[in-house]
């Protein structure tokens, strides 16, 4: 072995057991030195701690004062009990006795001979997964309707076909066909 070897052995061997010697030792306290609650008597209150004792009794004598709250109305976090829903004992019916709804029973069983007026107000197109499905806007006495293919329109035509600017019907009264264009 060199010298050097030694001494670096040397030299950890001491770090060492000076280490492990100063774990097991703990350092006491002089029992002159004062602690912090001892000073802060001795020195008198800070500034801020007056104007915090201040502030907290000020605010105290303001809670008394201070308006309760009521109860609350409502509760947003709870659902009020629902009414028992009763259902009606028949469906209600769909009375024909406004002037439009006369008029269009008017005119649905008006003769074969006399037509009512329908125009084609527009056409509606939808792309499907067979091809563009198209619906007829109709116009009928003033009352709108829209008809796809095999609808009813006023209890009188039945719609035979509907393409991208005409649609035909047929006149269930005179079996006549009606061809109606876009304008």
């Amino acid at each position: 072995m060199t010298r050097s070897k030694v001494v670096l052995m040397a030299g950890g061997a001491a770090l060492a057991a000076a280490w492990f010697s100063s774990a097991t030792t703990v350092p006491s306290l002089p029992t002159t030195m004062p602690t912090a609650a001892v000073v802060a008597q001795q020195a008198g209150p800070i500034p801020a701690q007056v104007d915090l004792a201040h502030e907290v009794t000020r605010l105290t004598a303001r809670l008394g004062h201070a308006p309760r709250p009521r109860v609350p109305a409502r509760n947003p976090f709870a659902f009020r009990p629902r009414n028992p829903v009763v259902a009606p004992a028949a469906p209600p019916t769909v009375s024909m006795r406004g002037p439009q709804e006369r008029r269009l029973r008017e005119l649905a069983d008006a003769p074969s001979g006399r037509h009512p007026s329908v125009t084609l107000a527009g056409v509606g197109s939808e792309p499907t997964a067979t091809g563009v499905r198209y619906t007829a806007i109709l116009s009928v006495s003033g009352r709108v309707f829209l008809a796809n293919v095999g609808d009813d329109v006023i209890g009188r035509y039945l719609v035979r076909a509907v393409s991208n600017d005409a649609v035909e019907l047929r006149d269930r009264q005179g079996d006549a066909t009606v061809h109606l264009t876009l304008p």
